[in-house]
């Protein structure tokens, strides 16, 4: 699972930075690489770290480990909230401007 979502953040991460602006306009191009710049960073440094740490044997987790592990995901989870706000932001900005509504997906 961790390579995969290595991989799909690494590719969406290529193809956003290849999308050209819309109407001359390019903040929800933007916030789209920030977006999957910050996924991809978080696979290739806290994600492994989890990885590293949790598929380790129980009898190896150190408590250095378990301190690492909570600062990992401690930053792993608000680095991503903190962007997934952005690209909302600029996804209802964009709607706005070009009058479509924007569902919830549950």
């Amino acid at each position: 699972m961790y390579g995969e979502f290595s991989a799909k953040s690494a590719s969406a991460l290529e193809e956003s930075q290849k999308a050209q602006p819309f109407a001359g306009k390019t903040d929800y191009k933007d916030a789209a690489v920030e977006y999957f710049k910050t996924l991809n960073s978080l696979a290739q440094n806290e994600g492994k770290q989890i990885l590293d740490i949790l598929s380790k044997d129980t009898a190896q987790i150190t408590p250095d480990d378990g301190t690492n592990l909570t600062l990992c995901a401690g930053k792993f989870d608000s680095e991503y909230a903190r962007v997934f706000q952005k690209i909302q932001d600029a996804q209802m900005a964009f709607s706005k401007e070009w009058k479509f509504d924007v569902e919830e997906s549950k």
